[in-house]
């Protein structure tokens, strides 16, 4: 199954928030994580598992315009998105 239907960003690109909506597994382990462009880890996130997930992400807010990724992990498994911060 492709990784879109895990996870989605609205908008993107992104001024300040951001939604990200994804599928989770009632019994899953999951957390978000946003990598800059070099690679460095600057958010964290944990989630609870409820199944479908929507978590507004105002964190970005106090970050500089670029490129980051936005890593799910879900269940050990990683799924990854780029967001880009206008």
């Amino acid at each position: 199954m492709p990784e879109s239907d895990y996870i989605a960003i609205s908008p993107n690109p992104v001024h300040a928030a951001t939604t990200v909506r994804f599928v989770q597994p009632i019994t899953s382990e999951t957390s978000l994580e946003l990598f800059d462009e070099s690679g460095k880890l600057v958010q964290t996130e944990p989630v609870f598992p409820t199944g479908q997930s929507q978590i507004d992400f105002h964190l970005i807010d106090n970050l500089p315009a670029g490129f980051y990724i936005l890593k799910v992990n879900i269940n050990n498994t990683a799924h990854s998105l780029r967001l880009v911060k206008e």
